[in-house]
């Protein structure tokens, strides 16, 4: 936008949403690619703080524009955030 001379942007980032499906006996955390990076945490419990970074590879989904994670099922509960940085 152009007013009296100067000129006004304004930008935002979206919020990506997390999604996890099954892949054989794995499970894919993906997340859209967006305009900043963001870092996969997880943890076992929401009843701690401490989140720890996931320390598998990120690879890019070029088709769906996803950046994904490809974890081993568990029987267990896990709980993943995004953070940046």
């Amino acid at each position: 936008m152009v007013q009296r001379g100067h000129i006004y942007t304004w930008q935002t980032t979206v919020t990506p949403k997390l999604n996890i499906t099954a892949a054989g006996t794995n499970a894919v955390v993906s997340w859209i690619v967006p305009s900043t990076s963001f870092h996969l945490q997880g943890k076992n419990t929401l009843a701690t703080t401490n989140w720890t970074d996931v320390a598998a590879p990120v690879s890019l989904n070029l088709t769906s524009v996803q950046n994904q994670v490809m974890l081993p099922s568990t029987n267990g509960t896990a709980f993943f955030r995004l953070t940046s940085p």
